[in-house]
């Protein structure tokens, strides 16, 4: 029998290991250690079906824009998915971008305290949806997940990798769940048309406190990602992606800062750069989230306010110049308003403005005319269907998809988009231009409801009514009586109708 016997003197070994150890340092320094897994699945076709967020306002409008925002004191103590775990979704959407919205609406600024107060449960989507620890998900999923089912506050199952435990028993069937109000999507690559406006619409949203989540290719670049070297800046288009949230701007710099899934201790404090033009060439998909509003302490939804403006413009072309004039109506009762003014002459111009004075509400704006004709206005890419002689809509038609009714905050549509076009009045008589302010997606049932319309007779503010069923405000609504606005806290429906009546001869 042999035995290996230790021949160092005494001293040798700590000499030894010291050289060691300063080598091991050495190696860290020049080679970042292996990061964490990726997760993000590119489905464009998923992806196009969540709603689209509205095109901007041809209207000319020289606003305001601050030459930086950094949601940076909003976020959340970044959580570290694990090294071979496909979470990264879950994580930039339910953690990072939820969380720091939530916040930065609270003016709440202790990273830890954002993290267990206003962040859910990124595991808890993650199983629900069926993922699956060795491969990723989609966008749509985790955000479409978030928007019908939602999620479970990160404070009761605080779980960030696949190591950790499934989802407890206690928690499966819970009805005690946060749900976002909407997902929508303004940027996907693979259906691309026009100039590329990413840049400038995630700045968009960040001016507004909202966190943008995108999907991006991952190159080996991404690994070396450093602390003294944190800008990415791949040059390819890969099969497989990440998904990261996208916290700050800097037109000075001309870069976003993004939060990323691997914890603290990687990149910049768990942060990378992008500089505009990589970014506008290498991002693959990009949405925001609406958050609904914030739950009493029982766990119930909060009542907020509905409501908004509507107003009726006539365009008149005088001396080669086009000038708007308001049009000042009088509420006659129950929301339906008159213009003084009846005796309008074909062809006559004019335009509609709306807007949403309390907070992120779905807008659909259609007519009515005496033979039941009806158009739509907005949302612009859907046209109403009317029925055969059979009563059966003459093409099928879905009405979910496209651009979303959903107007942000303090949002002003303007119909027609156009600011060269306006619209007209085409035969003489008596017209109903209607607004329906809601707080839950109206399209997807708009042609069902102006079916119900159109069967119906009698008073065209009782008709809509009707038509609207349950979804129909019951309780005292506020209207203005010398301009269109109406205001209620509703307690039962959730749809608000105005309606102007517009004569001509």
């Amino acid at each position: 029998m042999m035995f290996v016997t230790n021949l160092r003197t005494p001293s040798e070994p700590t000499t030894i290991n010291m050289k060691n150890a300063l080598l091991f340092v050495l190696l860290v320094a020049l080679f970042p250690r292996p990061t964490a897994g990726q997760g993000l699945i590119f489905d464009s076709a998923e992806f196009s079906k969540l709603p689209k967020a509205r095109p901007k306002t041809g209207v000319k409008d020289l606003g305001t824009a601050p030459m930086r925002m950094d949601l940076t004191p909003y976020v959340p103590t970044l959580v570290r998915q694990g090294e071979r775990d496909y979470t990264c979704v879950a994580i930039a959407t339910a953690v990072h971008a939820i969380a720091t919205q939530r916040a930065a609406a609270a003016n709440d600024t202790d990273s830890r305290t954002i993290l267990m107060k206003y962040a859910l449960s990124p595991m808890y989507v993650f199983n629900k949806i069926g993922g699956d620890c060795g491969n990723g998900v989609t966008l749509a999923a985790v955000a479409t997940f978030l928007r019908d089912e939602g999620s479970v506050a990160f404070s009761t199952y605080d779980a960030t990798r696949c190591t950790d435990s499934q989802i407890p028993g206690s928690l499966k069937g819970t009805t005690n769940l946060i749900r976002i109000k909407a997902a929508e999507t303004f940027f996907n690559r693979d259906s691309l048309k026009g100039p590329n406006r990413v840049v400038e619409d995630v700045k968009d949203h960040l001016a507004q406190k909202r966190p943008v989540v995108v999907g991006l290719p991952i190159l080996e670049t991404f690994k070396r990602i450093t602390s003294a070297n944190p800008y990415y800046a791949p040059n390819r288009r890969t099969k497989g992606g990440h998904a990261a949230t996208v916290i700050s701007y800097d037109d000075v710099q001309e870069e976003f800062k993004l939060a990323n899934s691997y914890g603290e201790d990687w990149g910049q404090d768990g942060f990378f750069f992008m500089k505009y033009a990589d970014f506008a060439a290498s991002v693959e998909q990009a949405l925001y989230m609406v958050l609904a509003p914030e739950p009493e302490a029982d766990g119930k939804p909060v009542l907020t306010r509905l409501g908004g403006t509507f107003a009726f413009k006539n365009v008149e072309i005088e001396n080669r110049a086009v000038n708007e004039y308001d049009q000042k109506p009088r509420h006659v009762g129950d929301g339906l308003y008159f213009l003084d003014k009846k005796d309008w002459k074909l062809r006559q111009r004019f335009r509609l403005q709306a807007e949403n004075t309390q907070q992120s509400e779905h807008i659909c704006v259609f007519s009515i005319s005496l033979n039941n004709q009806i158009d739509i206005y907005f949302p612009e890419d859907i046209k109403y269907q009317p029925l055969n002689a059979k009563g059966q809509n003459q093409a099928p038609r879905i009405f979910g998809a496209g651009v979303s009714d959903l107007v942000l905050p303090s949002g002003r549509i303007v119909v027609p988009m156009d600011p060269e076009s306006t619209l007209i009045i085409k035969e003489t008589g008596t017209d109903y231009l209607c607004i329906l302010y809601g707080n839950e997606p109206i399209k997807p049932e708009l042609q069902q409801i102006l079916e119900r319309v159109q069967a119906s007779s009698g008073p065209i503010m009782q008709r809509i009514k009707n038509a609207l069923g349950s979804r129909a405000i019951a309780g005292q609504v506020a209207y203005a009586p010398d301009h269109m606005e109406a205001q209620v806290t509703p307690r039962q429906g959730d749809i608000l109708p105005i309606v102007l009546e517009v004569k001509s001869r």
